[in-house]
């Protein structure tokens, strides 16, 4: 797989990955056994951004970030930490929907019970959502594309309040399935947050098929095998992952 990772200039960073992985695919109005327990918002009400709702350095970086899409084949999956994505889902909208990605993963959603769906939906996207309940900020999203067919984790949690999605994509042939994770890790969670965490992602490994890890740990990381400390280094050493963020993208974190 591959990486692209920038700054989108409505204060989210966005980091794309690739995988290059076949999946199974099905029409918007399939009943898929795989994807019917997700009860997901009618689309059908949902339109299309307008030009005129978009900055033109979103248009800019849009545009960029099209040409290098362009040069990856394989399942295209984009992580935000939106910090409040209600505000920003205009452009957000146009640029997943511009880019044709197929997954977005977003972290510090800071949805709500008084936020439905149909207020924060994607045009051609069905969503999954974990707000915190009885504190303000933080939550995750998943936007998956309707012509794909997943079907939602939960059960994958050790902890049920770690602010963490897992969706299952059905590969073809003999290829392993896909899981697909976003996780928000908050600043001030404790050491047993984040082995919760760690508990989590042994017990998704353990069905042995593909993952993607996506979201924000909150932990300083630059990419760098002699920082042995390093909480994200030492998961990543555990569980034998591959580290695509290879720079810094926000201050020192």
């Amino acid at each position: 797989s591959d990486s692209v990772n920038e700054t989108i200039t409505t204060q989210c960073i966005v980091n794309v990955s690739h995988v290059d992985i076949p999946v199974e695919l099905t029409m918007p109005q399939g009943g898929d056994s795989l994807n019917q327990s997700c009860q997901t918002p009618d689309h059908s009400s949902a339109q299309s951004v307008s030009n005129s709702l978009v900055s033109n350095d979103c248009k800019l970086y849009t545009s960029s970030l099209k040409g290098k899409l362009h040069k990856h084949k394989g399942i295209s999956t984009i992580h935000i930490n939106a910090r409040s994505l209600f505000p920003k889902l205009d452009e957000i909208t146009w640029l997943v929907q511009q880019c044709d990605i197929d997954i977005l993963c977003v972290s510090e959603t800071w949805f709500n019970e008084n936020i439905p769906d149909i207020d924060v939906t994607i045009n051609g996207y069905q969503l999954i959502r974990k707000d915190r309940i009885g504190k303000s900020g933080g939550g995750v999203a998943i936007y998956i594309k309707d012509t794909i067919t997943f079907r939602h984790r939960p059960d994958i949690l050790t902890d049920q309040n770690l602010e963490m999605i897992w969706v299952e994509i059905p590969t073809k042939g003999h290829t392993p399935n896909l899981l697909i994770c976003c996780c928000y890790r908050p600043s001030d969670s404790s050491v047993v947050y984040f082995e919760s965490i760690l508990d989590t992602v042994d017990k998704a490994l353990s069905e042995n098929k593909h993952l993607v890890f996506l979201g924000d740990m909150n932990y300083n990381y630059v990419y760098d095998e002699k920082l042995y400390k390093n909480p994200i280094f030492k998961m990543e050493l555990l569980f034998c992952l591959k580290q695509l963020i290879q720079r810094v993208y926000k201050g020192s974190s």
